[in-house]
């Protein structure tokens, strides 16, 4: 039984990655992660590509590296950002969970310039149902649209 000082699970349990998604809500943090993952950045590319001034980077980028959506290395006196993919797949699974198939056909459209035939859900009694590792081997969008 939880203590009156243990906080409450957040809704849809501990898997759910609200606090990913709290962290990606912010405009400034939405566009750095925009930025880095287009490939490992390092602070100055960052600053020249989106236009944040260093000390509101710095402070984003240490919100999105708390949060676990972005991994820092450092060589020599340059740090570099990279995305965390495991992050983003709990997060598209999270919205791929709630949304109807045909949002998610529409969506698939549009980032594949309209080559979608057709719209095929996993379905809920499949073996590979909430499985995120066997619809990564599928293949991703693969999993629920028919490319042409």
């Amino acid at each position: 039984m939880a203590s009156a000082s243990t906080p409450p699970s957040p809704p849809g349990g501990e898997g759910a990655p609200i606090e990913l998604i709290k962290a990606i809500a912010h405009p400034l943090r939405y566009e750095i992660l925009s930025c880095v993952a287009r490939g490992e950045r390092n602070v100055g590319e960052i600053e020249a590509a989106t236009g944040i001034g260093q000390p509101t980077l710095s402070q984003q980028l240490s919100v999105l590296r708390n949060a676990g959506l972005v991994s820092a290395r450092r060589e020599a006196k340059l740090v570099f950002y990279a995305v965390e993919a495991e992050a983003l797949e709990q997060v598209c699974s999270a919205f791929q969970a709630i949304c109807p198939a045909e949002f998610q056909g529409r969506i698939v459209a549009k980032l594949t310039g309209g080559a979608v035939t057709s719209v095929q859900p996993v379905p809920a009694n499949s073996p590979d149902a909430g499985d995120t590792a066997a619809l990564r081997r599928r293949g991703g969008a693969a999993v629920f649209a028919k490319l042409d």
